[in-house]
């Protein structure tokens, strides 16, 4: 019994050895030791991986005990003598004396660009109705009058410049382009 263990060590080491020694067709080794160990930026992204888990863990921990703040950024707001409001992460010196000084908690999870306004859309119900509202009741697929293509031409325009407006604020709010 003992060779036998013996003999599936031998087996076992000559197993997870051998790629390190055995050649592929061009030279290099089946396997190197870089290939094993993880390199830095692996490192780097499991332990980011590993931090955004327990921080979502114990934000969640403290919303079900109550602590609503947790997990959420806190970010002091107040009023300047010229008037703009001003936002800082750290309040102003000297404003705990001033008691101006309001303190918000923002969930980083949250939008804060403003969504677009959707329009109804009007289906129309039997082709009484498709005149009313102006769709043509051309049988042929992919067919639409010149007034549906100008129609659809301004809409496209329209949308170009929200997403260049979007654009511009989010290059604001980051401070600059890439």
């Amino acid at each position: 019994m003992k060779l036998f263990v013996k003999v599936m060590l031998v087996l076992l080491v000559l197993g997870l050895a051998g790629p390190f020694f055995m050649k592929k067709p061009d030279g290099s080794p089946w396997m190197t030791v870089d290939d094993v160990l993880p390199n830095k930026a692996s490192l780097t992204h499991q332990w980011q991986r590993f931090n955004g888990w327990l921080s979502s863990l114990s934000s969640g921990v403290g919303r079900q005990l109550g602590n609503e703040q947790m997990g959420k950024t806190q970010v002091y707001r107040w009023q300047a003598a010229d008037g703009s409001w001003r936002f800082a992460d750290k309040p102003p010196v000297g404003a705990e004396s001033e008691g101006g000084v309001e303190t918000i908690y923002v969930d980083p999870n949250t939008n804060m660009i403003e969504g677009l306004a959707i329009e109804p859309v009007i289906e129309p119900s039997a082709e009484g109705d498709a005149a009313s509202a102006g769709i043509s009741s051309i049988p042929l697929p992919m067919t639409v009058s010149p007034e549906q293509a100008q129609k659809m031409m301004n809409d496209a325009r329209n949308i170009q410049t929200l997403v260049d407006e979007r654009s511009q604020v989010l290059e604001k709010m980051t401070g600059g382009s890439n």
